[in-house]
């Protein structure tokens, strides 16, 4: 989602770019056709779904170790629920 946000953000800013740059009085009128800039979105937001779909499976792999090992030490700490001092009198 963000990376099609990014590229219509670039397609307006290369359109308004255009616009400026056509308002010079020796500049020729450019066309652009519409595939192209349908492709760019396509692109960007193929790059957003493969660069979040590939990161996925390392990022669970890391979390559920994380989990065990935190699991596995709160299970085998020892209690404290006796002072230290109880037979101390």
């Amino acid at each position: 989602m963000l990376s099609s946000i990014g590229g219509a953000i670039g397609i307006a800013l290369s359109y308004g770019i255009g616009f400026l740059a056509s308002m010079h009085p020796s500049m020729v009128e450019v066309k652009v056709p519409l595939w192209p800039v349908l492709l760019a979105l396509g692109i960007s937001a193929a790059v957003g779904v493969f660069f979040g779909i590939i990161p996925r499976p390392r990022f669970c792999i890391q979390s559920t170790r994380s989990v065990r090992n935190r699991v596995a030490t709160e299970l085998f700490q020892p209690l404290s629920i006796m002072p230290d001092n109880l037979g101390s009198d």
